[in-house]
């Protein structure tokens, strides 16, 4: 079994975009790794901006 890493790197917790992915994701057969960029403590300048 292939082993897939997906790494998250979307802004919104709502995004089509993620959506997307984890739609493909679960059409190909492997195991599945999420990183997210949050959980890695990796601060997104994007975000902080699309706060309102």
């Amino acid at each position: 079994m292939d082993k897939i890493l997906y790494v998250n790197t979307c802004v919104r917790k709502e995004s089509r975009t993620n959506r997307l992915a984890h739609s493909l994701l679960e059409r190909l057969r492997g195991e599945v790794t999420e990183i997210g960029a949050d959980a890695e403590g990796i601060l997104l300048k994007a975000e902080r901006e699309l706060k309102p």
